[in-house]
């Protein structure tokens, strides 16, 4: 908003804060969408670390994919 106003200018703003809802309905949806993208990304490591550590082979690259398309 600041890059808006012209030089000399600034914005008076009256009013309280809104007691409610802290988030927004898309906010919410963006948290939803990073925590599964979070449990992908720690479950990749996970197989990571399990393949080097037991030696699967490819398998967890197979294993990763289901759980993509789950």
């Amino acid at each position: 908003m600041g890059v808006d106003l012209l030089p000399g200018e600034h914005v008076l703003w009256r009013g309280r804060p809104v007691a409610r809802a802290v988030f927004l309905r898309q906010d919410l949806q963006w948290i939803w969408f990073s925590l599964k993208f979070d449990a992908l990304v720690v479950l990749a490591v996970v197989f990571a670390l399990m393949n080097r550590w037991l030696d699967f082979g490819d398998i967890w690259v197979v294993v990763l994919a289901v759980f993509i398309r789950a």
